[in-house]
């Protein structure tokens, strides 16, 4: 399976459109979308999160000030997720008189507006995908590397 998000904008609207590829049956199919209005808040993340809870996300949340996230199982859904872990927090949260406030800067609140009216275009199909993939090999994640002794010397 290939997932791919576009943005793609006509006359009336801006939405990103996730789209996915069965590379058995070779057919592409438009599953979800949301308006892409008011997501001024860079960066952005598009992550996929399995049933099991497994996550296909390319950004760390340290990464992202927001990710819109298709979450699959017996009910697929498409929605905002809040990064701002980390350094990023520091670009998510007005400030005052030099104290981070607990309030979202403008652009990450129309951003999350915006992702939280995405919808499902085609939940039966997602179902299948989720169902397929509950046999999908887990992944190896970093394996540990030996350590080689170096001799001091030979770093100075």
């Amino acid at each position: 399976m290939v997932w791919a998000v576009y943005e793609e904008e006509d006359a009336d609207s801006r939405n990103y459109q996730w789209y996915a590829l069965d590379a058995e049956t070779g057919a592409a199919k438009l599953v979800a979308s949301a308006p892409a209005a008011g997501s001024g808040a860079n960066p952005l993340a598009f992550n996929l999160r399995y049933a099991d809870g497994a996550e296909a996300a390319p950004n760390d949340r340290v990464e992202y000030g927001l990710a819109l996230v298709l979450s699959l199982g017996a009910a697929p859904k498409l929605g905002p997720e809040l990064g701002c872990e980390g350094d990023r927090e520091a670009y998510c949260y007005e400030y005052e008189e030099g104290r981070k406030t607990t309030r979202l800067v403008p652009e990450l609140v129309s951003a999350r507006e915006a992702f939280a009216e995405g919808r499902i275009l085609d939940a039966p199909l997602l179902q299948a995908l989720s169902a397929r993939a509950g046999g999908r090999p887990k992944a190896r994640g970093v394996q540990p590397v030996a350590r080689v002794p170096v001799p001091k010397e030979a770093c100075e």
